[in-house]
């Protein structure tokens, strides 16, 4: 089952708080972690994402510039499913968007 998620990117409507961006890439990032069609690799990395943003020792912005080094390890992994590049270039996109804000 492929589940489609809404990212709301505040473009003509009122910009999401960090706390809700986070929140939302934590659900993208559980997707990618529940799909068996998303190789091992993948999915390792995708957990590393998600024990990154909860560390609340380092900044918000670390995090999220940490969470972007680690997306672009495996951005051009021939093996990744579409679906799943989709929702790795619209993290991306959320954790530019966190490093910029904070």
């Amino acid at each position: 089952m492929v589940r489609i998620y809404h990212i709301q990117i505040g473009i003509g409507m009122m910009p999401m708080s960090i706390k809700e961006t986070v929140e939302q890439c934590n659900i993208i990032l559980d997707t990618i972690l529940n799909d068996t069609s998303v190789p091992r690799n993948i999915r390792h990395a995708a957990d590393e994402i998600k024990k990154n943003l909860s560390n609340e020792e380092e900044s918000i912005s670390f995090r999220a510039a940490n969470s972007l080094n680690i997306l672009n390890k495996i951005t051009n992994d021939p093996n990744m499913p579409l679906h799943t590049r989709t929702l790795v270039w619209n993290l991306a996109s959320q954790f530019e968007m966190i490093a910029v804000e904070e």
